[in-house]
């Protein structure tokens, strides 16, 4: 009798488990998916992509307030500011001399190879790094329906996807019904960022594996190939970054450094929105509304998926530049002098508080 209950309960058990089982399975789906996905921008060397970000947001939990939500009266004023950058840039390129048509062609073939092209929302923008692009490729890959992308976490792929071929770059800036954009970003803040989000990171990126051994054989001597010791990761200082990259060509820096009027073709492309990574918020507001994609757009993929990078570059920018001779400052100013000029940034300010001597000064 005791053996037939012992055999019962046993039984008894088993269904239970099994009960359990099942139940874990069917549930299990319909609580993942109920979730906000998680769009995560994988690095990518050949698409020259900004590091990875991600962002999520709980099913229960209460979303942020949308800062690309402009009222009327915002959008008066992002206006207003973009026809002053706009008058801005068009008086600067008038200073400079006409190109010969061989440079012309290659400036404009050049340019095309950083442009991207979206056709369904009549907008295309200058694939400008660490400048808010990773967040902007997420937000395309969310609205024009790749969600393999988002789900396999790569989002970069849509700058080879929508990259420009001449003729479409050609098409497309000589059209009036294409938005056309391009974010800049203060250049000494942009410099930085890029030496701390690429040479200087915690992680290996491409950038990092390229420049790193041609910096320390510049600063250290031939010695320096090697970018290990005994296990240790050996890096340039900022510095060091600074002395490589005003030694060599402007043309052959990595294009999250290399300059803005100079990968974008600021003279040679019929802008209509110049944004700034410092009022981003407004400025990709504006696109979003004026091209229709913010009807279509989930406003926190942008949020998410903003570089935030490690700590806030603004507060670094003394401490990294008072490394800085007034030599190589003076080389600084050179390379970036059209981005300065042609997007409204002046240093004079921060050159002041770094040379109170008065070894460095702005002369626009």
């Amino acid at each position: 009798m005791a053996y037939r209950l012992n055999k019962r309960r046993i039984v008894l058990v088993i269904i239970f488990f099994i009960t359990l089982l099942i139940a874990t399975v069917i549930l299990l789906p319909s609580r993942i998916s109920s979730a906000d996905y998680e769009v995560k921008v994988a690095k990518d060397d050949l698409a020259e992509e900004e590091s990875p970000q991600k962002g999520t947001t709980a099913a229960n939990e209460e979303l942020p307030p949308n800062p690309f939500l402009l009222s009327d009266e915002q959008v008066a004023q992002v206006r207003r500011v973009q026809a002053e950058r706009i008058a801005l840039l068009t008086r600067e390129c008038s200073k400079e001399p006409k190109p010969s048509n061989a440079i012309y062609n290659r400036i404009v073939a050049q340019t095309a190879r950083r442009f991207e092209v979206v056709d369904k929302y009549r907008v295309s923008n200058c694939m400008v790094l660490k400048a808010g692009f990773t967040a902007w490729n997420a937000l395309l890959a969310y609205v024009l329906g790749r969600q393999d992308l988002i789900d396999g976490h790569q989002t970069y792929m849509m700058s080879k996807i929508l990259k420009a071929t001449t003729e479409k770059f050609a098409s497309v800036n000589s059209s009036p019904d294409y938005m056309k954009f391009v974010v800049a970003r203060e250049p000494f803040s942009r410099l930085l960022s890029a030496y701390r989000d690429r040479i200087d990171a915690a992680y290996e990126t491409g950038a990092a594996n390229r420049f790193v051994p041609l910096i320390l054989t510049l600063t250290r001597g031939v010695g320096y190939k090697q970018t290990y010791d005994n296990g240790t990761r050996i890096l340039p200082s900022f510095e060091e970054f600074v002395k490589y990259i005003t030694s060599v060509a402007p043309e052959s820096h990595d294009p999250h450094w290399r300059p803005v009027t100079m990968q974008c073709g600021a003279c040679y492309v019929n802008y209509t929105v110049i944004a700034h990574a410092e009022t981003l918020n407004e400025d990709l507001g504006y696109i979003l509304r004026e091209t229709g994609i913010e009807k279509d757009a989930d406003y926190t993929i942008l949020i998410y998926n903003s570089h935030k990078g490690r700590g806030n570059t603004d507060d670094l920018l003394e401490r990294y530049y008072r490394t800085i001779s007034p030599q190589l400052m003076q080389k600084v100013l050179a390379i970036y002098r059209k981005d300065f000029k042609m997007f409204g940034y002046d240093p004079s300010g921060f050159l002041k508080k770094m040379y109170p001597d008065g070894s460095v000064v702005w002369n626009p």
